[in-house]
């Protein structure tokens, strides 16, 4: 096929040749694919990726045609499953073509937790502890035990400051509870080698880590 002056392929009345029904402007910095010569194109870039793959009888439009897989790589954009249960996390990861192992589990040692706390009208309740940011992420599932008013297992929602972390939890009551203990909920994901949002190459190693039981 011949090429325009900015070096796009054009059909045989002149018009730049795409395979989308919904535009007619080439992908940048310009939409030859590997098979035919190309090589600038970004296939971790969705609209890139889709050209690599050929649908619709690229490079001209034909309608009413499902597409096929011609050539490039399929990606994934990676979920997040922190806080997931592991068995749940790779099977989901597998579904999506991503090569997924679990490692060993992660040693669960007890945290000291100073104090439990929320003011009127807040939402959600913070834990104040020593290095609790580091050891459970936003995302990961924490169990509370020995404050009697919020022991129960909870999802971690944000950081309170460099060591404390908020969690989720019912109503907006005050809460004032003593010392007591935190550990990782046992069996889910604290960890994932590959962070959430990613893209992804089908069929990239990944590995996930959960929790072991409480020590």
């Amino acid at each position: 096929m011949a090429t325009n002056q900015n070096g796009h392929l054009v059909d045989d009345k002149g018009n730049v040749a795409v395979d989308f029904v919904w535009g007619n402007f080439p992908i940048q910095p310009n939409d030859v694919r590997a098979e035919n010569g190309g090589t600038l194109l970004d296939y971790t870039l969705d609209s890139h990726n889709i050209v690599e793959d050929g649908w619709n009888g690229y490079p001209l439009y034909t309608p009413n045609s499902a597409g096929s897989q011609t050539g490039g790589v399929d990606y994934i954009t990676v979920p997040n499953v922190l806080g997931s249960a592991k068995s749940d996390a790779l099977t989901l990861l597998g579904d999506l073509e991503l090569n997924t192992t679990a490692t060993a589990d992660s040693t669960n040692a007890a945290q000291t937790v100073s104090n439990v706390n929320r003011t009127a009208g807040t939402y959600p309740a913070k834990i104040v502890g020593t290095g609790l940011v580091a050891r459970y992420p936003i995302g990961s599932k924490i169990t509370i035990s020995g404050t009697g008013t919020v022991d129960g297992t909870y999802t971690v929602t944000d950081t309170a400051s460099t060591t404390d972390i908020f969690f989720l939890s019912n109503g907006n009551t005050v809460i004032t509870s003593g010392t007591g203990s935190v550990v990782g909920a046992v069996g889910s994901v604290v960890a994932q080698s590959i962070a959430a949002g990613q893209k992804s190459a089908a069929g990239t190693a990944m590995t996930v880590t959960a929790w072991a039981a409480a020590s």
